[in-house]
């Protein structure tokens, strides 16, 4: 089994200097793992916690189902030790490249989460696209740069090794 991350870019960017400030993220990572499989993997919600469950300050606490337009996630995660709801709403499925879905319940302004999987020969090359900003209230770029880009950057390794670790021990079927 063999894990490469192919790369983590990220930046900030002002985007209304009275409203808030945007980060956008990049993560790509190579899985030994046909795309089929990966992509059915992701679609059911529940293996969200396979992913994030080990993680101190993960839950998730309910979901649609599946990952069709419409259907909802709801998930708890600690940010800085403190416990935030979240409630996201699956709005895009292209299957089996990818889907999307945007929080409609929770601190952020926006948050934006793109799931991307390209076939790489027998492997796939799984890659998250995230656009987040924070209200001004929230502490904005200040929040983003102190307290969320870290938290996502651990937050994304994290799912990074459990991925690769599932596909290593059959946990995705």
């Amino acid at each position: 089994m063999r894990q490469i991350a192919l790369a983590q870019h990220n930046h900030l960017v002002c985007v209304d200097r009275l409203d808030c400030a945007a980060l956008k993220l990049h993560f790509e990572q190579l899985v030994d793992c046909p795309r089929e499989r990966l992509f059915r993997f992701h679609c059911d919600p529940s293996n969200l916690a396979a992913l994030l469950g080990r993680r101190r300050g993960f839950s998730v606490l309910r979901h649609g189902g599946g990952i069709e337009p419409g259907c909802e996630t709801w998930v708890i995660d600690a940010f800085g030790g403190l416990p935030v709801t979240m409630g996201f709403r699956h709005v895009a499925l292209d299957a089996p490249n990818g889907f999307e879905e945007h929080m409609f319940h929770g601190p952020f302004a926006r948050f934006a989460h793109r799931h991307v999987f390209v076939e790489s020969g027998a492997s796939t090359r799984v890659i998250d696209e995230l656009d987040v900003s924070l209200p001004w209230w929230l502490g904005g770029e200040f929040g983003l740069r102190t307290l969320v880009a870290g938290h996502l950057r651990a937050a994304f390794a994290f799912r990074q090794r459990e991925l690769t670790r599932l596909v290593r021990e059959g946990g995705v079927p």
